[in-house]
């Protein structure tokens, strides 16, 4: 049996699709860079144009009440569940603390010296918490 791989780069990280059926793999392929591709559109905080972007842009220090797409919900209600059942552990709230700690960019610019440590960073950001999100 061979296997087929295609690989790409996509949110920060080597993704591959593999197939052992040679006659899939482009359609495979492109079926999976355009599944990723809407997931950085609906979900990257890297992403000005993203969706959560533009939801945490009208947020901005206040409640909003905003009506997602069905991937960005599905995609926070995960997030909470994962919340839910590490008991706050996983916490999809901690984006500013993640941000004042360092990791500010997309993760190849931030592994890149930068001449600071995200470990030695002050980090003083406010985190709502999971269970502020209804």
């Amino acid at each position: 049996m061979t296997i087929r791989q295609h690989t790409f780069r996509a949110i920060g990280c080597t993704n591959s699709v593999l197939t052992t059926d040679a006659t899939t793999i482009d359609e495979a392929a492109r079926f999976t860079e355009a599944v990723v591709a809407e997931l950085d559109q609906a979900a990257s905080r890297f992403r000005a144009d993203s969706e959560i972007s533009r939801i945490n842009m009208a947020a901005s220090g206040e409640s909003v009440n905003v009506v997602a797409s069905e991937l960005l919900g599905g995609c926070i209600a995960a997030a909470l569940r994962s919340a839910d059942i590490t008991d706050g552990l996983v916490d999809p709230t901690v984006g500013q603390a993640v941000i004042a700690a360092g990791y500010d960019d997309d993760l190849d610019a931030v592994r890149a010296p930068k001449g600071r440590s995200a470990l030695d960073a002050d980090v003083d950001a406010t985190v709502p918490g999971w269970r502020a999100v209804a």
